[in-house]
C-alpha cells in the first residue's frame, strides 16, 4: 500500500479533495477527516499485477466479474474481495489501472481517476428533545450534498466521539491519580533508561509508579496538548500547522507524548529491531496495552480528527487509524464483534510491526469504540531524541 506520507501528499495536491474539506469543514456536527486507499482499486491493481499467480485471473475473467460485479452480494464481508493479506507490499497511486475508469463509472464518478477515498466523519445526530427543528439532520444534508456532487470519491460517516483513551487503575500510575500505559524503553548512548507514555497520562513532575505501587521514575517531559476553541471545527486546511512539525501548534496537534527518566526500568519484554521508518495501510500491527493485548491493522489517515477529553476537544493531524483483525479474516460489522481493539487504560501502548524481531511502529493515545488511533513511532522516536540525545529501543 502507499505510505502514509504518500497520502498526506496526494491530499496536498488534490485541489478537489481539499475543495470538499473546505466545504465540510463549515459544518458544525464535523468531526475529522480521513483518507484511504478505495479497495476495489486495490483488487484490480493486484490482479493487472498477476499477484494471484500467471494463470489468474484470465481476460475473460475479468471481464466477467466486471460485468456481474454490481449484484456480486457482499454483506456481512464488505472488505471482499479484497486479499485479508495486505502486509507492507507498495502501491504506485499514480499508476493507471485499466479497469478502474469502469468502475468509477458505475459509481458515477467519471472524473474521478483518482483511487483515493475521502471520509467525512461526524458527531452522532442529536436525539430531538423539543419540536424545535434539528440542525443535526440538516447538517448531515448538506454533507451528503457535498459528497454526492464531487467528482472524487467522498463518503459520509457517523462516528461515536473519540476520546484520549486513559483510566484509572491501569498499567502505570502518577502522583495525580491518572494512569495508562507503560509503552516500552529507549536507552541513551550513556546507558540511562527512558520510559514512553502519553501526556494526558504523564505530564513533567508526576512521579511514576507500577501497577503495585512500585517508584519506577520521574516524567520529565511532554507534549503541551491544545484544545480547540468552542464551536471550531477540525479544519484540515484553515487551522495552522504546527511549527516545527511534527509538533503542537496553538490549535492543531500531531504529539500526545511523555517521557519518563527510569530510575527503575521493567524488565523488557522483547527485543525490537528498531523503529518504523514508514508504514502503509493494510500493514498488520499487533499492540500491548495494561488493558488490551491484541492485533490489528493499520487504516486511514485521519489527516484532521477531534478528540475530547474533561469537556474540550483537541484537534489531531495526520494520526494513523487502527482497525480490529478479526481471527477468521471476517471484515465489516461482524467482523468487529469477532476481534479486539485497544481501548481506555491503554493510552501508552506502543504498536509493533508482525516482522520478526518486530519494529516499533506507533504510540496508542485514542479509541472511540470502533477503532484505535496511534501516533508515529518515528515521530516519538525523534521528539524523545530532540530532548535528550541518541536513543535505542
Amino acid at each position: 500500500m502507499p505510505t502514509y506520507e504518500d497520502l498526506r501528499a496526494y491530499f496536498d495536491q488534490s485541489e478537489t479533495l481539499q475543495s470538499v474539506a473546505r466545504q465540510a469543514a463549515a459544518v458544525q456536527i464535523v468531526t475529522g477527516f480521513t483518507i484511504d486507499v478505495h479497495p476495489l482499486w486495490i483488487l484490480l491493481y493486484d490482479l493487472e499485477e498477476g499477484a494471484f499467480g500467471a494463470d489468474f485471473p484470465s481476460k475473460a475473467w475479468i471481464d466477467r466479474f466486471v460485468h456481474f460485479f454490481p449484484v456480486l452480494p457482499t454483506w456481512p464481508f464488505p472488505d471482499w474481495p479484497v486479499p485479508a493479506f495486505q502486509s507492507y507490499r507498495r502501491r504506485d497511486l499514480k499508476r493507471q489501472v485499466a479497469l478502474w475508469p469502469e468502475f468509477s463509472r458505475w459509481f458515477r464518478k467519471t472524473g474521478a481517476g483518482s483511487p483515493i477515498m475521502l471520509t467525512i466523519v461526524h458527531r452522532p445526530i442529536c436525539t430531538p428533545i423539543s419540536d424545535e427543528p434539528n440542525n443535526d439532520e440538516a447538517d448531515r444534508a448538506r454533507l451528503i450534498e457535498i459528497a454526492n456532487a464531487s467528482p472524487a470519491f467522498v463518503q459520509v460517516e457517523e462516528r461515536p466521539q473519540a476520546t484520549l483513551a486513559f483510566a484509572p487503575g491501569d498499567g502505570i500510575k502518577t502522583s495525580q491519580g491518572r494512569s495508562g500505559t507503560y509503552g516500552g524503553t529507549l536507552t541513551d548512548q550513556s546507558g540511562n533508561k527512558y520510559g514512553m507514555s502519553c501526556a494526558h497520562v504523564a505530564a513533567t513532575g508526576d512521579p511514576i509508579s507500577d501497577n503495585a505501587g512500585a517508584h519506577l521514575g520521574m516524567c520529565t517531559h511532554h507534549t503541551t496538548l491544545s484544545a480547540l476553541g468552542a464551536g471550531t471545527v477540525c479544519d484540515p486546511l484553515i487551522l495552522p500547522m504546527p511549527v516545527p512539525s511534527p509538533g503542537n501548534g496553538s490549535s492543531v496537534n500531531m504529539l500526545d507524548l511523555s517521557l519518563i527518566d527510569l530510575t527503575a526500568a521493567p524488565a523488557s519484554a522483547r527485543t525490537l529491531s528498531g523503529v518504523a521508518k514508514s508504514l502503509t495501510i493494510g500493514q498488520d500491527v499487533e499492540v500491548d496495552g495494561a488493558i488490551t493485548k491484541t492485533k490489528c491493522r493499520l487504516g486511514s489517515l485521519a489527516i484532521s480528527y477531534a478528540f475530547t477529553r474533561g469537556g474540550k476537544s483537541y484537534c489531531f493531524r495526520d494520526s494513523v487509524e487502527l482497525k480490529p483483525r478479526s481471527k477468521w479474516g471476517i471484515g465489516g460489522a461482524l467482523g468487529t464483534l469477532l476481534s479486539t481493539l485497544p481501548t481506555q487504560g491503554d493510552s501508552g501502548a506502543w504498536v509493533l510491526t508482525q516482522d520478526a524481531p518486530p519494529a516499533w511502529a506507533g504510540v496508542f493515545f485514542a479509541e472511540d469504540g470502533q477503532r484505535g488511533y496511534c501516533i508515529r513511532a518515528k515521530w516519538a522516536h525523534d521528539w524523545a531524541e530532540n530532548l535528550v540525545g541518541t536513543l535505542s529501543v
